[in-house]
Parts: structure tokens; C-alpha cells; sequence
């Protein structure tokens, strides 16, 4: 996934905007058919699943994916949003409390540009 192309997931996208980019994503090229076994470590959907199941779990999946047990749109693509969603839940509700609150967000901003002057002072010192 990637910014350039905007198909990425932002810290600050929806719980729809997930569901929407993630049911878009690529996943297996090599499995055109429902009844095709699997590549899983093709798969970009497996890939993100990586970050955030265990070894137990990617192993099911792994082994139900390569045995035409599960497929991406009906099982993996569902399991991934539900993970980057609650994933999302705390920078999303942190983020809310920062735009509610803009004078305490400027001077969060003030705060670091006078640290990040200081710093570069030294530096050129």
C-alpha cells in the first residue's frame, strides 16, 4: 500500500475507510480461481496480518488458505479490518482529543518548535 497512490491506511481513517481499502486490496495473483489453493506469503492481506496475529493463528490461516478452506474476501479481508480497527481505536480517540482541543494542540506545536530551535542551536554551535 502506498500514500502516493492512496491506497494507504492513515492513522486517521474511519472504521469505513478501512473496510473500504482493505476489500480493495490485491491479494493472492496467483489464485484467479475460488477453488485455487492459496499463496499466503504472496498475499498482501497475509502480510499485514503478520503484524498483528500470532504464530498459532497465521499458521490456521496459512494452512485453511493453501487447503482452499478460507479465501480473502469471505474470511481474511473481514479479520484484517477487525484488527486495524481496534489497532486504530486509541491513536483514533487520542487524535479526537487533540483537534477538540486546539489551543492545547498549539502549544503542544509551540513546545516543540522551541525544543527543536534549541536543539538546532547546539547543533550549529
Amino acid at each position: 500500500m502506498s500514500k502516493f497512490y492512496g491506497n494507504h491506511i492513515a492513522l486517521s481513517d474511519s472504521p469505513d475507510d478501512v473496510a473500504k481499502k482493505v476489500f480493495r486490496m490485491v491479494t493472492d495473483t496467483r489464485k484467479p480461481r475460488l477453488s485455487d489453493p492459496g499463496h499466503p506469503y504472496e498475499c498482501h492481506v497475509f502480510q499485514l496480518l503478520k503484524c498483528f496475529e500470532d504464530d498459532r493463528s497465521l499458521n490456521t490461516i496459512k494452512t485453511d488458505c493453501e487447503a482452499v478452506k478460507i479465501g480473502c474476501q469471505r474470511d481474511c479481508k473481514p479479520l484484517l479490518i477487525e484488527i486495524l480497527n481496534e489497532a486504530l481505536d486509541e491513536p483514533r480517540r487520542i487524535r479526537e482529543q487533540l483537534l477538540s482541543n486546539k489551543s492545547a494542540l498549539e502549544a503542544i506545536l509551540r513546545r516543540g518548535a522551541q525544543q527543536a530551535r534549541e536543539l538546532a542551536m547546539t547543533t550549529m554551535a
